[in-house]
This record gives structure tokens, C-alpha cells and sequence, in this order.
């Protein structure tokens, strides 16, 4: 059995009907020296960066052990205090609003 032109439907999207618009297609690479260079030219922009980068993590002045361990507790310390604190203040607060309530 032969299908009609006329009878025939696509599964797809129907680009008249729904109103969808195709987006143009990528440019095309015209010329090969010109994208050579380009990328010639991003690849060296990359390798200065690298480069760079080393340079200035060679100029870091790095924490030695007992520094390390020492800002550590600094840091955990100051943290269990300041949720302590927090506690405390939410409590009394929260006993002040439920006497407010009352």
C-alpha cells in the first residue's frame, strides 16, 4: 500500500505550523591560516598563563606543620564557643518569648 503525499505526517516538529524557528548553523572555518593563528594564538595565551601561575606558587609563603595545627584549633575552638553562645542566647530567648506568649 502506497502513502499519498498528501496523507503523510511527520512525527517531528512541524516548523510552519508550530511557528519554531531554526537557529543558523555554525560558522564555517573559511580560512585555515586564519583559524592556524587563532589557535596558535589561544595555545600561547595558555602556556603563558601555566607558566605564570608557577611562578607566583613559587613565591607562596607555605605553613609549616605546627602552624597548621595551631590555626586548626584556633579555628575549632573559636567555633565551639561562638555555638555555645548561640545556645545559650537561643534558649534565654526563646523562654523570654514563651513568657511573653503566656
Amino acid at each position: 500500500m502506497e502513502a499519498s503525499s498528501s496523507n503523510w505526517q511527520s512525527s517531528g516538529l512541524q516548523n510552519r505550523v508550530l511557528g519554531v524557528r531554526v537557529p543558523p548553523g555554525l560558522p564555517l572555518i573559511l580560512r585555515r591560516k586564519e583559524f592556524e593563528a587563532d589557535m596558535i594564538k589561544i595555545f600561547s595565551s595558555i602556556t603563558k598563563f601555566v607558566t605564570e601561575v608557577k611562578v607566583e606558587m613559587q613565591k607562596v609563603s607555605w605553613s609549616d606543620r605546627n602552624e597548621l595545627i595551631g590555626s586548626t584549633v584556633v579555628v575549632i575552638t573559636s567555633t565551639a564557643l561562638l555555638a555555645l553562645f548561640i545556645g545559650i542566647v537561643d534558649i534565654v530567648l526563646s523562654k523570654f518569648v514563651n513568657i511573653l506568649i503566656r
